[in-house]
């Protein structure tokens, strides 16, 4: 499912994400593809939106019906601090948080990644992703 919420965000999104992932590395930031002198507002803002839609999805389809409605484990509140409840989906994005993936784009992030002790595997390569840049911004 979250394969198929990345795949129907704008290319605009996915173009950030690759710039912000060679990044994290060393990477030069590259432009995104068509957007010559960077991306414009609107579509920042649509992409944030796009993102911010599919997370309230997610929380109000996986974690407030299984808990409130499905296990009746808990209830959602509008005053949740107070009630001891679930956060409402419209609330629960206080922050706008986003995953982008760490891609190796040098051979020095390769033998780093491939050494290090809690690595998932010892064979990366220049191009592979490598684990996660991950942004938080309040949006309040």
């Amino acid at each position: 499912m979250i394969r198929s919420l990345v795949a129907r965000r704008p290319t605009a999104v996915r173009g950030a994400a690759l710039t912000a992932g060679t990044a994290g590395c060393g990477g030069a930031s590259a432009p995104v593809p068509n957007q010559p002198g960077g991306i414009p507002p609107q579509a920042m803002a649509d992409a944030l939106h796009t993102v911010i839609e599919s997370d309230r999805t997610v929380h109000a389809r996986h974690v407030v019906d299984r808990l409130q409605d499905a296990e009746a484990v808990i209830t959602a509140s509008e005053h949740w601090l107070d009630d001891r409840a679930l956060p409402l989906p419209p609330q629960m994005v206080e922050y706008f948080a986003a995953v982008y993936p760490d891609v190796a784009v040098a051979p020095p992030c390769v033998n780093c990644h491939s050494a290090h002790t809690d690595t998932p595997r010892d064979h990366f390569q220049v191009g592979d992703v490598m684990g996660g840049v991950v942004i938080r911004n309040p949006l309040r």
